[in-house]
């Protein structure tokens, strides 16, 4: 494990706490000199916002004892591009929380204005506005000291839209402009209302870096985040130790600076050596995938606290449909009827107590044993459906290949469909890859992923709505609905209705409450056999006694919906315990 996780001072859990101390702090400090020593030249020029920034000034360093903190994750990722398809992981998700600045935050289902980065946000209308103005707070800056700025605001907007990978299309489509004003203000203007302004901009990135690189917006994030907007800043990824360190931001300007110098986040293999680590001290904290015996095991460690978290993230089977095969409504019933998504999570997650997500009731009508939907937009021709097959003539099934739970869902589902005498293969792709080329060229029938659950008229527009085609359309017959409509990045089935598409816009404008309209995109969903829930992420958080959050309860640590107790992190501070750890260590 020395080797793994690159630090024998830690790997040793005889070295006690002095000792340790001794031996981490002295590189540390050498690092710090030398960034004392650095001197970097002017800050990049950005679009002028009619403002001047006011430099935060930087903010003292935590206590020595308090340097750094060792957390065990059980799933790693290098890419830690939150706007892409699917990369919905907690530590995604949680980094990205940590670096990235937003215009608002999720807290207790409701969102709030970010205080650290706006000073006000006025829409004309509170609920379904057609124009925002954002001020920002003049204090607000990247790391390497550019303000955050209208520039900001407009890459993100403009990088979500053009690139086939990102997850949240939809959304952003329907700003019209965005505009400096006078005063640090940002003027952004819809195309019509929009019930969805205020998940917006969140993870906001440094255009002023990324626009002038020019590089690839699914693939620029992988191994390298280049600069931070939060109380932490990434300073290296290691994928093949399965490595991520972020250090404390000191140009951050909000209220709650990072108490901690140093997060490390380290890939742990299995439940055992995370528990080994938690009790030698090698890690502070263990973030992984719950177990038929995760709380047992952990209940049965001294000072150790733990609890479950469930994630609002699905592991879901989608069919493709711009998979010529997965197009034919009677083609899609068959695949549907063929699986047992039961079984399939509970091989995915090892669990024989996995019990999938009944919220919200999207399963494809297929596999429930209802009636599947109507054909008015595609043809039924099981001749053609056969006659279509991908590749080869197999179904084929696509997964992340660095993503262990997806792929064995995959490749069980594979099992079903060959046993029920449909030829079917899986492959696994970088993520990237997977929902930038083949998915929208059709190249996979199927995929196995994670996405947010939709729980909300926003989600539910970002995964499934479709834009209407410019100039209309020559098509005539049962095919003409569909070929009317194009569906955007982070509609995976590339599924168009008409019905649908007339329901969300109905509750994104505001003319129907979510609420009345949500039981009828279900079953518009489901009859539609596109989509089936798999797993619903739920994650086990453990504490050992050396690590001290906003409350002494793990359980009253704040927790986000996709970031899990990540979004707490500034909190987390590193007590002194030499005298009890080795104690502890000489028992074991």
């Amino acid at each position: 494990m020395g080797a793994f996780f690159g630090d024998g001072g830690r790997a040793d859990a005889r070295v006690s706490w002095r000792r340790r101390g001794v031996f981490l702090a002295t590189p540390l400090l050498a690092v710090m000199l030398a960034a004392c020593q650095a001197n970097p030249g002017d800050a990049p020029t950005v679009e002028q916002v009619d403002s001047t920034a006011e430099s935060a000034p930087p903010t003292a360093p935590p206590d020595k004892d308090d340097l750094q903190l060792h957390v065990g994750i059980g799933s790693f990722t290098g890419n830690l591009n939150p706007h892409l398809t699917g990369n919905v992981s907690a530590t995604v998700m949680g980094i990205a929380d940590l670096t990235l600045p937003s215009t608002h935050n999720l807290r207790d289902g409701a969102w709030e204005m970010n205080s650290d980065l706006l000073l006000s946000v006025t829409p004309n209308d509170p609920q379904t506005p057609i124009k925002v103005t954002y001020q920002l707070n003049t204090s607000a800056q990247w790391s390497d000291g550019t303000p955050v700025n209208v520039s900001d605001f407009r890459y993100l907007r403009q990088q979500i839209v053009q690139n086939p990978s990102t997850a949240e299309a939809a959304s952003y489509e329907l700003i019209k402009s965005i505009e400096p004003v006078s005063g640090g203000k940002i003027d952004v203007t819809f195309s019509q209302p929009f019930a969805g302004w205020q998940s917006l901009f969140r993870h906001l990135l440094p255009s002023h870096i990324y626009g002038a690189e020019n590089q690839p917006f699914a693939t620029m994030m992988d191994g390298n985040l280049a600069a931070s907007a939060g109380a932490y800043a990434v300073t290296s990824i290691d994928e093949g130790r399965g490595r991520i360190e972020l250090r404390r931001n000191d140009r951050f300007w909000g209220d709650t600076p990072a108490a901690t110098d140093r997060l490390i986040f380290d890939r742990i293999p299995d439940l055992p050596t995370g528990m080994q680590m938690l009790r030698t001290g090698q890690i502070e904290m263990m973030v992984s995938e719950p177990s038929d015996i995760s709380t047992i095991a952990l209940e049965s460690i001294p000072g150790v606290q733990y609890r479950a978290i469930e994630r609002h993230v699905d592991l879901s089977f989608l069919l493709n449909t711009h998979s010529s095969t997965m197009a034919m409504a009677d083609y899609r019933a068959r695949i549907m009827q063929a699986l047992n998504p039961d079984r399939i999570a509970q091989i995915a997650t090892e669990s024989t107590h996995t019990v999938r997500p009944a919220n919200p009731p999207i399963e494809a009508a297929a596999v429930r044993g209802a009636a599947t939907e109507s054909t008015n937009e595609q043809t039924n021709d099981p001749a053609r459906a056969l006659g279509s097959l991908s590749g080869d003539g197999a179904v084929v099934i696509g997964a992340p290949s660095d993503d262990d739970r997806a792929v064995a869902a995959a490749r069980v589902a594979a099992d079903q469909l060959n046993s029920a005498g449909i030829t079917t293969r899986v492959v696994t792709k970088d993520e990237a890859e997977l929902f930038a080329k083949d998915i929208p060229e059709g190249t996979v029938d199927a995929v196995v992923s994670w996405q947010k659950t939709p729980e909300s008229s926003t989600d539910y527009f970002n995964q499934f709505y479709c834009s209407p085609k410019q100039g209309g359309t020559s098509t005539e017959g049962a095919d003409a609905e569909r070929n009317s409509l194009i569906p955007l990045s982070g509609n995976i089935t590339g599924y168009c209705s008409e019905e649908l598409n007339l329901g969300l816009l109905d509750t994104i404008e505001g003319k129907t409450a979510f609420a009345a309209q949500q039981d009828k995109l279900n079953e518009r969903i489901a009859q539609a056999n596109v989509v089936v829930p798999l797993v619903r992420d739920t994650q086990v958080v453990a504490t050992g006694p050396a690590i001290e959050g906003a409350a002494p309860a793990l359980e009253q640590w704040a927790a986000d919906p996709l970031s899990g107790v990540m979004v707490s992190a500034p909190d987390w501070k590193k007590l002194n315990l030499d005298e009890s750890s080795e104690s502890l260590e000489g028992d074991q």
